[in-house]
């Protein structure tokens, strides 16, 4: 309803300042700035743990307006003002009000920011750091050159953009402190730099994610089926998690990957989900490729190149294509499941591959073109359903055991053979390399 209060003279831009005073259970703030000094100010809106932003005048609302009156005046005014910087309280809203600016010309800190309507916030070049949620509706507008720091250390909080226009863009954007940062409801364009802290999550949640530039300490979390779009993206830390329940085919490849992890981090039922991978998209993985839970499909025959470890847990899958699975790094290799999946054709190549199996292995077809395959290290199998080629580096087998359900072609580099079993069921054709079992050189051939 309708509210007076006099003796009350005021002037024309002079700004005004409702609070609640002194109430154990209710508290919240509404500041506007006058039209006039006559004209009735309406459509206050005032709501518990929230300070509403609002102006009678041209606007906007501005941090030098809010310093008419901080919280060094009283402990139910829910802001305090440092120079031209305003740090709003723990645990009330940043509320901007329909149809009303707010250009601070300082920096922002707030737990949670919302812009109502066709509410404008317009921070400029200015840092904004937010330790809860974001809202800005798709009626509304964002408008920054600078940087929005999320930063809350534990659990999620969300995002929701209002759209990717030009009146809704992120400059740049910063996920620190730890916890996740979740997308609600629409997509996002960061037009800068997405920057992930170590531990910290950003998950898309199912929607669109543009990135000019990304640097990744944390983890960017997917589903898959959304489109994922970055200019330029660091490759030596971070992770990328798909994590879905339901079977999806992946929108679009972001290689290269550093860590790259298959999971249901949620732990939901309905079945673990088989991540489809797009074809002519060759998967780079610079790190780790991680299969936790669900099925990673490479139908499509595209090739992975792995550059450090590759582990199938006991609740994951691989299906091969024909495309290749390439080591070309030190690596550590297990498949935890039983039988061991078939991994299609894999190849070492290059002087830095070095491929030391935890667990068995089982392959399509083989080919050492270089660097080091070591079974003997850990007593492990290797069983090639198809041809075993070495072209190059080393095979080293002595404690372990090779069965090889195809053919054998040794054209260069070292084979180190079982002191136990090699079985070979097809041809074996040696040219000028050295190949030693732990007491003599095999004669040559052998079947």
């Amino acid at each position: 309803g309708a509210f007076s209060f006099s003796p009350i003279a005021v002037n024309a831009n002079d700004t005004v300042l409702l609070f609640v005073d002194g109430h154990a259970s209710y508290e919240a703030n509404f500041v506007s700035q006058t039209a006039d000094n006559s004209s009735n100010m309406t459509g206050i809106e005032m709501y518990t743990s929230k300070v509403v932003l609002s102006h009678a005048s041209a606007g906007p609302m501005t941090n030098t307006l809010l310093a008419t009156a901080d919280n060094t005046a009283d402990d139910d005014i829910h802001y305090a003002i440092t120079g031209s910087n305003v740090d709003f309280d723990d645990a009330y809203e940043l509320w901007i009000a329909t149809g009303k600016t707010y250009t601070p010309g300082g920096t922002v800190e707030a737990e949670d920011l919302e812009v109502e309507g066709s509410g404008t916030f317009n921070p400029a070049g200015n840092a904004v750091t937010i330790h809860g949620n974001w809202k800005v509706s798709s009626t509304g507008a964002f408008t920054s050159s600078g940087t929005v720091t999320f930063d809350a250390a534990s659990g999620a909080k969300t995002i929701t953009s209002g759209g990717t226009d030009v009146s809704h863009d992120f400059n740049n954007l910063t996920k620190s402190g730890g916890g996740t940062l979740q997308l609600s409801t629409n997509a996002i364009d960061i037009d800068g730099t997405l920057l992930l802290s170590a531990n910290t999550t950003f998950d898309t949640n199912g929607q669109n994610l543009t990135v000019g530039t990304m640097s990744n300490s944390g983890t960017l979390r997917a589903e898959g089926g959304e489109t994922i779009s970055i200019t330029t993206k660091d490759t030596d830390s971070g992770k990328t998690l798909y994590d879905k329940e339901t079977n999806v085919s992946i929108a679009n490849n972001v290689s290269p990957y550093y860590d790259l992890e298959f999971d249901d981090v949620d732990g939901l039922t309905g079945g673990l989900a088989v991540y489809t991978w797009p074809a002519a998209s060759n998967m780079t993985v610079k790190g780790a490729l991680t299969i936790t839970k669900g099925t990673l499909s490479m139908i499509n025959n595209s090739n992975i190149t792995v550059s450090k470890n590759f582990t199938i847990a006991s609740t994951g899958a691989f299906t091969k294509g024909t495309g290749t699975l390439a080591f070309d790094g030190t690596t550590s290799f297990a498949d935890n499941t039983s039988p061991q999946q078939d991994l299609g054709t894999v190849t070492l190549s290059g002087a830095g591959a070095a491929v030391t199996p935890t667990t068995n292995m089982r392959l399509a077809a083989l080919n050492v073109n270089g660097g080091t395959l070591d079974i003997s290290t850990n007593s492990k199998t290797l069983v090639v359903l198809g041809t075993l080629t070495l072209g190059g580096g080393t095979l080293t087998a002595t404690n372990g055991t090779i069965d090889v359900d195809g053919n054998v072609a040794l054209n260069s580099g070292t084979l180190n053979a079982p002191s136990g079993t090699l079985t070979v069921a097809g041809n074996w054709t040696r040219s000028s390399i050295a190949h030693r079992n732990a007491e003599s050189v095999l004669p040559d051939p052998v079947g």
